[in-house]
């Protein structure tokens, strides 16, 4: 019985946090998932113990703390609506589309999935059975990885959508995915297991050129880079919690700042069109970091609700997405959820500081930290590793016998 629920478990964590399909229908996709965000808690009851537990308070503070500013700023902008014009090809007119806030409970079942998550691991490191879940969970990732690897270079685009899961940065990023939890299992990577992630990672290289996804022919080499390249010092220095701070501001905030400057540099220019095939806009991210600025003064605090970046820059004629992680995630959740957001990231780097089975995760951070200079990398996935950081927690405390008192004696 145990391992059927861990194997549920690890199944409803991998569907609602990774999975995409564009061919099914996207009302049964959206029924299962809710239903199974729904029945979770249900099967996994005894999670809820682990709120009165001292050794992760903070954490689960900061986890309701940042549902709870979720939840309000949905809310708030739920009758948020925003009539768009397009040019139609086929009747060689204008016609327009109604872009509406996503609907509120949407917001509810994303915060339940992330909080109750965040306690089934901390469940999961009292009893220790974090190892067994985790394969589970990499069972379940290897099929629908192989799966949008073929359909990546079979699928021929010229845009940015149109594969089954979704856009060609999530193709290309699903590889790194698999290899961040294949390296929490197995962190001590032999002759045949560096192979694999050599190979996973050569099949990113050549999705990021098939799809033309110029960020991720970068972010390969930078994950390359991190794994099999960096000396220990540097390796120490990534789980310092003011050198992502450091990074953070260098890549999200320095970076706006001077981009225009950077970019007048030959050797810059010579790189970006000469060698990723871009322009010098950055396909049109200058213009869009330009005027960000007058979307972040209108609502500060809360922001406009998670998922509603795109009604939203597209309301004030900016674009798609504020084309930076850091502005984008402020401007679904305002000062004050962006804030407990990357406490919430800092906590759960500080609980893993002296534990190193946690530097594929650590790896994939910075990779999406770097990145966010330029894409929205903050997202549902982003969200789904950075916490399985807790199950690299100090396993010790899998035999104490006090902590699994204090958790059955809370239900």
């Amino acid at each position: 019985m145990r391992n059927i629920k861990l194997l549920f478990s690890a199944f409803v964590f991998f569907y609602v946090m990774f999975f995409e399909w564009g061919s099914l229908d996207s009302t049964l996709v959206g029924w299962i998932h809710n239903g199974l965000v729904l029945l979770f808690p249900i099967v996994n009851y005894r999670i809820f113990g682990c709120l009165v537990l001292r050794k992760y308070k903070w954490i689960n503070i900061l986890a309701i703390c940042w549902g709870i500013v979720v939840l309000y700023s949905a809310y708030v902008n739920q009758a948020l609506s925003f009539d768009k014009e397009y040019w139609n090809v086929l009747t060689q007119s204008f016609d327009s589309t109604s872009l509406r806030a996503m609907r509120y409970d949407h917001a509810y079942y994303y915060v339940l999935k992330v909080v109750m998550f965040i306690l089934y691991f901390e469940y999961l490191n009292i009893y220790g059975h974090g190892l067994k879940f985790l394969f589970y969970v990499c069972c379940f990732m290897c099929p629908y990885v192989l799966l949008s690897d073929i359909n990546g270079f079979v699928y021929q685009s010229d845009g940015i959508y149109g594969y089954e899961v979704g856009n060609k940065f999530y193709v290309c990023y699903l590889n790194i995915l698999l290899i961040a939890i294949y390296m929490l299992i197995w962190p001590i990577l032999n002759g045949k297991r560096k192979l694999f992630i050599k190979v996973l990672l050569l099949i990113t290289f050549l999705l990021s050129v098939k799809t033309k996804c110029s960020t991720m022919v970068i972010g390969t080499v930078v994950y390359y880079f991190f794994l099999f390249s960096v000396g220990k010092g540097i390796r120490n220095l990534l789980y310092k919690r003011w050198f992502y701070i450091l990074g953070l501001f260098v890549c999200d905030i320095l970076f706006l700042v001077l981009v225009v400057w950077i970019l007048q540099f030959p050797l810059v220019q010579y790189f970006i069109v000469d060698v990723l095939g871009e322009d010098l806009t950055l396909t049109g991210r200058i213009e869009i970091y330009s005027r960000v600025g007058e979307v972040l003064n209108e609502c500060p605090l809360y922001g406009f609700g998670i998922g509603n970046a795109y009604l939203t820059t597209t309301m004030y004629g900016i674009g798609d997405n504020a084309q930076n992680g850091l502005l984008n995630l402020f401007i679904e959740i305002g000062l004050i959820g962006t804030i407990l957001y990357v406490s919430l990231l800092l906590g759960l780097i500080r609980k893993v500081a002296k534990l190193k089975k946690s530097y594929s995760i650590i790896c994939f951070i910075y990779l999406m930290l770097i990145l966010s200079s330029i894409e929205v990398t903050f997202t549902t996935y982003f969200t789904g590793i950075m916490i399985l950081l807790l199950l690299n927690v100090d396993t010790a405390i899998a035999n104490n016998k006090k902590q699994i008192y204090l958790v059955s004696n809370h239900l």
